[in-house]
């Protein structure tokens, strides 16, 4: 699968005022791209096959209607804030933090021009809640900003119709070209299961796709084996069974 852009919705209580030159005083190499509403990362600048170069930016808009009706923000699989559909119900501006150039980028770079960006926005800008298309969940700001990996990847929990099995997936990780995890599993501990998982998408946003058909990992242990996604979006997986 190709990779995807990144990009995060800031929803706000009233309407943000961003100041570009103060957030590229505190990203790292970022500077000001021009006249456009972005910050430019000329730390990471891809060259093309026609010679033609481009830095890695983060762009700053309001989305459009289109864009809000057909991604409009649901807390179906938001597990870990309870406040979250109230706290949307007050909001009534978003502000989209969006990746330009950055999908020719290894995933490495992508992160480290995208992820301080976004905190830095979140930090500056204080909205009331993140809306995360690309991994269908509503985050607290202030635990992105405790652990950025949550702006990156969800774990899912679906129920399997009249069975006593639960499906767990994680969904983010195809934004960036690397595989997802899904497990199909009963008599575990849903939360024990999904702290496995964060924690082994954690590992591939960390060391990139190093996982291999057939490999066993945790303490189980699991054996992986490389499939497609049972739950859409379309997406490689790494289907966890028992060793």
């Amino acid at each position: 699968m190709e990779p995807v852009t990144l990009f995060s919705e800031l929803w706000f209580e009233s309407e943000p005022q961003v100041d570009l030159e103060v957030l590229a005083g505190v990203v790292t190499g970022a500077t000001v791209a021009g006249d456009a509403p972005a910050l430019a990362h000329p730390r990471f600048t891809f060259t093309y096959e026609g010679g033609e170069q481009s830095a890695i930016l983060t762009a700053f808009f309001e989305p459009s209607k289109d864009h809000v009706g057909e991604m409009r923000a649901t807390t179906e699989q938001t597990w870990d804030w309870e406040a979250a559909d109230e706290v949307l119900a007050r909001c009534t501006h978003q502000l989209m933090v969006a990746e330009v150039f950055g999908r020719v980028h290894a995933p490495s770079e992508r992160l480290e021009a995208y992820l301080p960006t976004l905190c830095a926005a979140i930090d500056l800008l204080e909205p009331a809640a993140i809306w995360l298309p690309n991994s269908a969940r509503v985050a607290n700001p202030a635990e992105i900003l405790r652990e950025p990996q949550i702006a990156c990847v969800n774990v899912r929990l679906f129920r399997v119709e009249d069975s006593d099995e639960c499906f767990m997936d994680t969904l983010g990780l195809h934004v960036l070209g690397l595989p997802e995890f899904q497990c199909l599993f009963r008599d575990e501990d849903p939360s024990a299961i999904a702290g496995f998982l964060y924690d082994c998408a954690g590992y591939l946003l960390d060391h990139g796709e190093v996982i291999e058909d057939g490999d066993t990992i945790g303490d189980r242990p699991w054996r992986c084996h490389f499939d497609m996604a049972r739950v859409e979006p379309e997406r490689r997986a790494l289907t966890l069974s028992g060793a």
